[in-house]
């Protein structure tokens, strides 16, 4: 005989529709791991099947928001507690007698404006300082400001009626709000950064025979009970929650460019009668051109400079560069799975730094002509003669970075206030032709605030000031104590490392 339980049906007594317009601030990837026929790219966007249009699979904004909300309650790299709620809008993740279906469905988000153009990269050896060979890539990216449409619906019962479930609805979809979600490939080089500046809600009491049929007929165009608001909490008509379980390093610092240029190549020329090689350029919110440093550069400089930093720590204490450098490095910017013929050794893991991209601010392009010199002869070398176009650097011009790291460590920090300090001072460049002086920036100011549950908020701010850049004494050696930690996890790795011998 059939369990009973496995005929009850949920009694849903009210629908709740979400709408809101997501825009792109960034360049966005997003794809299904198949290439359109036809297209002479390594990666394509994912299209709808019927107009053909760039779309959002519901499974991927699903996703991103129910990790959101559980990071958000829970903490980065936590689990779920059964207590909080999450299985209830998204449903349970393991199937068993007792689990239960998805109280909110999410549609695919399709595009109704927006601008396709194509981005390259490769995957530069750590070693050597070149490209690896077979890993160069290319790949089709939605520009900033395109639109979707995005449009959720959430079904109450009495089981889980409104006072339930909506603080977590309203709590998920604040991550949206705020920015704070990402979607598409390469989410923490800066791709996929979105935002919803404005909701509309419309509820129907399902038990009231006038709004089931108003649900029935059109529920995501039936505007007649629909709240507008800029605020989810608002539309809602629920009390915003302040929970906040993470612990993080927020680093963002304002660099000039004065007296100096930066050339990032675009793989892409912008016409037929474009220099050899321009800088890379993408389309604002509003449709403008302008010159960008992708995350991607900035995750790479760094990266080298830290294991620069940790390698020349370790050899002034003698600790081995097999350990602790190479952990540190990986810990921190992530790791791919090595491979031995068919089989994976390792399991690569993703980056704790999240890096965005960057508009450089009132820069100017201007057109170099220059030519390659033998240096046997000391003359020009045949057809070596080439135009560029990088971005040179003015009084006002300025250069933002912005960087987030999950769950840091102290020594960690103390790594990443090294390679400020590099950046502030010119002494580590970013881009391409560096060797001559391209890439050099001045620091302006910076402000670094530090997250964690076992302490307050701790926020630093430098400026040009010197020769203390701003910061009082007491800030100096907190920032100071952060970078000797650097130190005592380097030496303690060392000494791990004899005792294990």
């Amino acid at each position: 005989m059939t369990d009973p339980k496995y005929k009850r049906a949920r009694n849903i007594q009210e629908r709740i529709h979400v709408s809101g317009q997501l825009v792109l601030e960034t360049p966005a990837h997003f794809g299904n791991g198949a290439v359109r026929s036809g297209a002479l790219l390594d990666m394509t966007l994912i299209t709808d099947e019927f107009d053909g249009r760039p779309m959002i699979p519901g499974t991927t904004i699903a996703g991103a928001l129910r990790s959101y909300l559980r990071e958000r309650l829970h903490g980065y790299g936590e689990e779920e507690a059964s207590d909080q709620g999450i299985g209830w809008l998204f449903g349970t993740k393991v199937q068993t007698d007792e689990g239960e279906q998805s109280l909110l469905i999410i549609e695919d988000a399709l595009a109704h404006s927006y601008s396709i153009s194509f981005r390259d990269g490769v995957r530069i050896d750590s070693q050597i300082g070149i490209a690896q060979d077979q890993a160069k890539f290319d790949f089709e990216v939605l520009e900033a400001g395109s639109c979707f449409d995005l449009h959720f619906e959430l079904a109450l019962t009495p089981d889980h009626p409104a006072d339930q479930l909506l603080p977590l609805l309203a709590a998920a979809l604040q991550g949206f709000e705020s920015g704070e979600i990402r979607l598409g490939l390469r989410k923490r080089r800066g791709y996929g950064q979105c935002k919803v500046m404005q909701w509309q809600v419309s509820r129907y009491n399902l038990m009231n025979p006038i709004e089931l049929c108003g649900w029935l007929e059109t529920p995501s165009l039936d505007h007649r009970q629909s709240q507008k608001s800029a605020a989810i909490v608002e539309a809602l008509h629920v009390a915003a929650d302040s929970t906040d379980s993470r612990e993080q390093l927020r680093l963002t610092a304002q660099f000039g460019l004065q007296n100096s240029s930066i050339l990032i190549r675009s793989g892409f020329g912008e016409s037929n009668d474009a220099p050899d090689f321009v800088h890379l350029h993408a389309k604002d919110r509003d449709g403008n051109l302008r010159p960008v440093i992708p995350g991607t550069s900035w995750t790479g400089v760094i990266r080298h400079r830290a294991l620069r930093i940790a390698n020349t720590i370790a050899d002034s204490r003698q600790i081995p560069a097999s350990d602790p450098v190479p952990q540190l490095i990986n810990q921190l910017f992530g790791d791919m799975p090595t491979q031995a013929g068919n089989k994976s050794q390792a399991s690569g893991h993703a980056s704790k730094v999240q890096i965005d991209e960057t508009v450089i601010e009132n820069g100017h392009s201007l057109y170099q002509t220059r030519v390659r010199i033998d240096r046997f002869t000391g003359g020009a070398l045949d057809t070596a003669l080439f135009e560029e176009a990088p971005v040179y650097g003015t009084a006002e011009t300025r250069v933002t970075m912005n960087l987030h790291v999950r769950n840091p460590e102290r020594y960690e920090i103390g790594l990443l206030l090294l390679i400020l300090k590099d950046l502030w001072t010119g002494d580590l460049p970013i881009g391409g032709e560096t060797s001559v002086g391209r890439g050099r920036l001045q620091g302006h100011h910076a402000e670094v605030a530090i997250t964690a549950q076992s302490a307050s908020r701790k926020t630093f701010v430098l400026t040009k000031d010197l020769p203390a850049l701003g910061l009082s004494k007491e800030a100096q050696q907190t920032l100071q104590s952060y970078v000797d930690e650097l130190w005592q996890y380097l030496q303690k790795g060392l000494n791990d490392n004899a005792d294990a011998k």
